[in-house]
């Protein structure tokens, strides 16, 4: 699924599977974070560990790789991790209703998308990006335009 390649958490918040989305914003943020530390280490200020700019290079080349793997993984498998997500939700709300009516009820009540979580999720990448930004936001933007000159 294209989707679940370009925005996980954000497919996941729509799918509503709360842990899926929690697991790869997490993810994503953490993966972040060494690219605002090599951006500051590029710039001369002090980074966590004192490592050098060298190291955080590595570090965010390794990442890079591990990421792409990771959305070609959630794109490959987004649909199949949805399905027996929905599958044993289905199969609890069966278990629990009194015939097919009340089935059918409990799937429109607890079933369908969750544009909220998308909105939800979007705004605490948002949130993040823009708490880096204004920690270390002189030396990412120092870092980004000496690409440029």
């Amino acid at each position: 699924m294209f989707s679940a390649f370009l925005y996980s958490p954000t497919y996941f918040a729509y799918r509503k599977m709360w842990f899926s989305a929690a697991i790869t914003l997490l993810g994503t943020i953490l993966f972040w974070l060494p690219q605002v530390f090599l951006a500051a280490a590029d710039a001369g200020l002090a980074v966590p560990f004192g490592w050098p700019v060298g190291t955080w290079d590595v570090i965010c080349t390794v990442i890079y790789y591990v990421n792409i793997v990771a959305k070609l993984a959630f794109g490959m498998y987004s649909l199949l991790l949805y399905k027996r997500f929905a599958s044993k939700k289905m199969a609890a709300l069966r278990q629990q209703a009194d015939g097919d009516a009340a089935y059918h009820d409990a799937l429109v009540r607890k079933g369908g998308t969750s544009v909220p979580g998308v909105l939800l999720a979007f705004g605490i990448l948002f949130a993040v990006v823009s708490i880096l930004y204004m920690v270390a936001g002189d030396a990412m933007m120092a870092w980004y335009t000496s690409f440029f000159v």
